[in-house]
């Protein structure tokens, strides 16, 4: 169901409430748009290092979001020092994701990828967090 919210008057004033003396026919038109929901999504998780590394240098990790529609939003940030990344990204599409997260192989570390975790958008914030662990 589409939701809409007041916009303005058809003088372009925006407040809510007209105050009208009518002594004539009169004709008002208020002018509506239409709500868009955008969910706010918390992509957060751990990069676990293996045991005998004791570097503490940020590692790049990838992410790719499934939307509904089966486009693919991939992305990639940098963990802090000891691992742990974490970001926000709007998504539009009210419906089923699911996420990725992969840590592409390096001079240090074999290619890691976490599980494949799904979340919907139907509430306005949502955390996804997803653990990838290096060995």
């Amino acid at each position: 169901m589409a939701r809409y919210r007041f916009k303005k008057w058809e003088d372009g004033s925006t407040g809510l409430e007209r105050e009208f003396v009518l002594n004539a026919n009169k004709e008002v038109t208020a002018y509506y748009e239409k709500v868009i929901d955008v969910a706010n999504v918390r992509f957060s998780g751990l990069v676990s290092k293996h045991p005998s590394d004791t570097s503490t240098t940020p590692v790049t990790v990838n992410l790719k979001v499934t939307r509904p529609d089966g486009v693919d939003d991939a992305f990639s940030i940098q963990t802090d020092n000891a691992g742990v990344f974490m970001t926000v990204k709007e998504y539009l599409l009210p419906g089923q994701y699911s996420v990725q997260a992969t840590v592409p192989a390096s001079t240090i570390y074999a290619l890691a990828t976490s599980p494949v975790v799904s979340f919907t958008t139907s509430q306005l914030t949502r955390t996804v967090t997803l653990n990838v662990d290096i060995v």
